[in-house]
Parts: C-alpha cells; sequence; structure tokens
C-alpha cells in the first residue's frame, strides 16, 4: 500500500467536523467555529500518524477509506491493509513491514443533532452483531439504534435488554465490543459503523431506513440523574456503580435489618420506567397537602420481596398487580401489594439460579409518599381520611 499526506499542522486539535459548513458552504460562528472546516467540504477525512508522537497528516484517500471502513471490509480478508479494529495501516514493500496509527474525523453522531439542524446533517452510526456464520446485521428498529448509540455516546457502557426471549446485555467498554446471552453466557461481536456518504454533489444525504429520521420524544419528564431514556423498551434496568452515593445508599437500607457476615449484594439495578415514574409524581402530587409542595411530602425506603424473575419483570413493566395480592404473604392487613424491611421481605423471595451457578434472590427497594392507619382484612383500599370523614 502507498500512501501520500497533506500536511495541516492544526487539524489534530479538532473534535468533529463543522456539519453546518459541510452541508451548507456557511457557518453561523464563522472564525470561532470550534470544529474543523473542510476545504473539501467532506464530512469526514482520515488521518494518519507514521509514528508515535509524531504529527497527524490528512489521507488523501479518504474517500476509499471511509467507502471501506463503511461497508465492513477489514471483517471480509486477513488480507486487508487497513485494520480498523486497531486503527492501524500495514505498509509493505521493500522488504519492510511495518504499522501506522490511522485517526477519522467526522461530524458528529446524529444522536448529538444540535435543536433545529436535520439529523442528516450528522455522522449516522449504525450498530452490527455477528451471526455463526460471521456475517455482519444491523439492530433493528430504528428505536434500538438510536438508544445504542445515544447509550454509547454518552458512556453508559453496559445496556441490558430483552428481544423476544432472550436476556441480552450489550457491553461496548470491552474490545472487542460484545453482546452476551445472560442465560447462556455466550458472546457475540458487535461493531459500529457509520453509514457512507455519497459527497459528489455536496447535498445532504437522506436518512438511512435503518435509523430514526426524527429525534424521538418523550412526554414524562424523569429525574436528572437517570441514564439516558431507553427508546426501544418500556423500561431499563440500569446497574448501578458500586461507588455511587445511589447504591450506597441502598445497601445502607438493606443491611439496616439484614445481617452483613451472612447476606452478599450480587448487584443492584436502577429501574427506569418513564410512564411508571409519571405516575408515581403524579400520586405525590395528589397526596401533597394544601399549602405545601410535593417534594415536601414524607417519604420512606420500604422491601418488597419477589418470587420469580418473570414477577419482578411484571413489577418493572406494569407495577404492583393489587389483583394478586395475598398470594405470598395473605391479606392481614388488608388487600394489596406489601412492602417492610429487608429482613422481613427475604422471606418472601426463592432462590434463583442464574447462570453462573449461583443462587440470588431478587427484592425492590421503593420510595412511598405515605400516610398510615391500622390495617384491617377487609380492606381493599386505603380508608378514607378523617378529614374527608368532616365532610
Amino acid at each position: 500500500m502507498k500512501l501520500c499526506f497533506l500536511a495541516d499542522a492544526d487539524i489534530s486539535k479538532y473534535e468533529y467536523i463543522c456539519e453546518t459548513y459541510t452541508w451548507t458552504g456557511e457557518c453561523p460562528n464563522a472564525g470561532n467555529c470550534p470544529r474543523y472546516h473542510s476545504p473539501d467540504r467532506l464530512p469526514y477525512l482520515w488521518m494518519i500518524q507514521r509514528k508515535k508522537g509524531g504529527e497527524w497528516r490528512v489521507v488523501p484517500s479518504s474517500k476509499l477509506l471511509e467507502q471501506s471502513f463503511c461497508d465492513l471490509c477489514d471483517f471480509e480478508t486477513l488480507q486487508f491493509p487497513e485494520d480498523f479494529r486497531e486503527m492501524l495501516a500495514r505498509i509493505t514493500g521493500e522488504g519492510k513491514n511495518r504499522s501506522m496509527t490511522f485517526n477519522r474525523l467526522s461530524t458528529p453522531s446524529y444522536v448529538e443533532a444540535a435543536p433545529g439542524t436535520p439529523l442528516n446533517f450528522y455522522t449516522q452510526w449504525v450498530w452490527y452483531w455477528q451471526q455463526r456464520d460471521g456475517t455482519y446485521t444491523p439492530f433493528i428498529p430504528g428505536t434500538l439504534q438510536y438508544t445504542l448509540e445515544e447509550k454509547y455516546r454518552k458512556k453508559q457502557y453496559l445496556y441490558y435488554l430483552r428481544i423476544e426471549k432472550l436476556r441480552l446485555v450489550v457491553a461496548t467498554h470491552s474490545s472487542p465490543m460484545i453482546q452476551i446471552n445472560q442465560d447462556s453466557q455466550q458472546s457475540t461481536r458487535i461493531v459500529r459503523r457509520p453509514v457512507f456518504i455519497f459527497t459528489d454533489k455536496l447535498e445532504a444525504p437522506t436518512m438511512s431506513p435503518l435509523l430514526l429520521p426524527d429525534v424521538p420524544t418523550y412526554t414524562c419528564k424523569v429525574p436528572e440523574h437517570w441514564a439516558s431514556v431507553d427508546h426501544f423498551q418500556k423500561f431499563e434496568t440500569v446497574l448501578l456503580d458500586g461507588d455511587s452515593p445511589e447504591y450506597s445508599e441502598v445497601q445502607r437500607h438493606f443491611f439496616w435489618t439484614m445481617n452483613v457476615n451472612k447476606n452478599r449484594i450480587v448487584a443492584i439495578f436502577r429501574v427506569q420506567n418513564p410512564g411508571l415514574w409519571d405516575k408515581y409524581c403524579s400520586a405525590r402530587r395528589a397526596m401533597t397537602p394544601k399549602g405545601q409542595a410535593p417534594k415536601d411530602v414524607k417519604e420512606r425506603q420500604l422491601f418488597h420481596g419477589t418470587p420469580t424473575l418473570q414477577a419482578a419483570r411484571g413489577i418493572c413493566t406494569n407495577s404492583f398487580d393489587f389483583r394478586r395480592s395475598g398470594e405470598n404473604v395473605g391479606t392481614v392487613w388488608g388487600k394489596g401489594a406489601y412492602f417492610t424491611t429487608a429482613r422481613y421481605s427475604d422471606k418472601f423471595t426463592n432462590p434463583i439460579i442464574v447462570a453462573s451457578g449461583h443462587p440470588v434472590r431478587i427484592m425492590f427497594l421503593e420510595g412511598f409518599s405515605w400516610a398510615y392507619t391500622l390495617g384491617h382484612p377487609s380492606y381493599a383500599k386505603p380508608p378514607e381520611s378523617d378529614e374527608l370523614n368532616m365532610l
């Protein structure tokens, strides 16, 4: 492979190519734009570094490299000179074999589109998974593509999802990136590549049919500390970092009544269901006394033990089904779901054997806006408060 280079001493300082200048020839930021204005108005360019720490140079054959990169050519033959997985170019000839480092500069990802700017001005990244025969198939539908890309860009490197009966986790922090079947523990490679853009006409391309044509929206306002909203699933379980304050808070509540020497927390997940969160906020507003703000309403953190993984998924999806109340705990204090300390809730869990062969038990920790009174087996709903009895 023979390469010639174009010098551009300042190009390595840029993170992105300017999408507006690329497709319109103008930029509202003019000389103050933090993004690179390519003279060729390409939405991508390739650079190469001859030696570690050396100067980055533009490769004039960027279009050829880009098309090979987008078409996954490096996976089709081991003789392909560019290794896009390691971003290396193998240079041979004259008895010498050496490698040089590649770098790719492009417009930002389409999931990072600025408000009011068309998505097709941005790089359209597509996610693929490897089949048994070695070929690569794109993830579908577009909502899943958008979710995978957004979580990757926001550095959420573990994404748990369910496709039909498969329980999967996408791990993008590993090299190579992989998709793991949680039941069999088998893994497959996944890759992320852009859609190749023909630039002869210098017209903004249409969006790929694999991707969403517009930014997805949701009406529910969610907590700021949540991970990006899952547009593919009704709810998502997000693994908490063991060093996070949120993890420590749940751990503290758990070991307040559980023996720390006899029990071990395997993992803590945050259940992110925007619809259920919206209902919770609505209920909290309804319980707020006049003259107070919802944030002033008292809340308690209580546990609920679940006997099966299926029951746990049902709660994550639709909350607690009071029609099935009493199946595990009886109705001594009324018909409904029961919440209490971790130690007492543990009595209503059953061990579930996971892929590792170890038994685990599942509990929920719920936050409640509350008022209380003495229960009775005949109660099918909370009794009327004293304030209502005065009417």
